[in-house]
C-alpha cells in the first residue's frame, strides 16, 4: 500500500515527537576546530537514528554543557535543517531552560532520548521529562556511558514511594522510565516509521 499523502507528498512524517541528543560533544582545539571525539563506542546507530528522524521531519535538539565544546559535526550534519543546538545549564536539559515550553509550543508529547552519559545527564533529562508529563522512548544502542557500573536510580525516593524495585542497570532503569525501550536503534527506527505511517493514514493531507 502506498504511503498516504502528507504535506503534498507521499512521504510519511511523524508529528508530536522530538529527538533529544544529550552531550555528544567534543572539545575545540586551540585553532578553534573540533578535536577528535572521546572514544565512544560505535556511533553508527545514533547517526542512523538521527538520519531517520530527519527523514520523518522529527526535530532534533542537540545539547552541550561545556562552553569549550561543540556537538559532533557529523551528528549535526545527519540531522538536517530541523535541528537546534542548545547550551545546557545543568545535568538535565530541562534545568533552568525553556525546553519544556519550547517542546509544548511545538506540540511535542513524546521525546526520543539519546546521548551521553546514560547514568548522569541522559538519565536526569529522562527523569525531568517524565515529571513534566512527556512520554519517553529510547534504545540501548543510542545510550552512551563511561560509567557502566553507576547506579541508575534518578531518585530513590521515587522508587520507594511507588513501591518500584530500584534498578541496578542501565537497561533496567530505562525500561522503567520509557514508554517503549528497545535493544537496537533499528528496532526504534522501525517503531518510528510505523508511527509515522499510522499518523499519515489518519491525517492523509497533513496537519499542523
Amino acid at each position: 500500500m502506498k504511503n498516504a499523502i502528507v504535506n503534498g507528498t507521499n512521504k510519511p512524517l511523524l508529528k508530536n515527537h522530538t529527538l533529544l541528543v544529550i552531550d555528544m560533544e567534543t572539545a575545540l582545539s586551540d585553532r578553534g576546530r573540533p578535536s577528535p571525539p572521546r572514544p565512544f563506542r560505535d556511533l553508527k546507530p545514533l547517526r542512523s537514528l538521527i538520519s531517520t528522524a530527519a527523514k520523518l521531519e522529527i526535530p532534533t535538539f542537540f545539547f552541550f554543557l561545556k562552553e569549550s565544546h561543540v556537538v559532533m559535526p557529523a551528528l549535526v550534519l545527519a540531522a538536517g535543517q530541523k535541528s537546534r543546538i542548545i547550551k545546557k545549564n545543568g545535568f538535565s536539559a530541562f534545568w533552568d531552560t525553556d525546553l519544556k515550553d519550547t517542546l509544548l509550543d511545538a506540540g511535542a508529547s513524546t521525546l526520543i532520548i539519546s546521548g551521553f552519559n546514560s547514568s548522569q545527564c541522559v538519565r536526569l533529562t529522562a527523569r525531568s521529562a517524565r515529571k513534566e508529563g512527556f512520554d519517553i522512548i529510547s534504545a540501548q544502542e543510542v545510550l552512551y556511558t563511561n560509567t557502566p557500573d553507576a547506579p541508575y536510580a534518578a531518585s530513590l525516593l521515587h522508587f520507594f514511594k511507588h513501591n518500584i524495585p530500584v534498578p541496578d542497570s542501565c537497561e533496567e532503569y530505562y525500561q522503567l522510565e520509557c514508554a517503549r525501550f528497545f535493544s537496537s536503534a533499528h528496532e526504534l527506527e522501525t517503531e518510528l516509521r510505523a508511527r509515522a505511517a499510522k499518523q499519515s493514514a489518519f491525517w492523509p493531507y497533513g496537519c499542523k
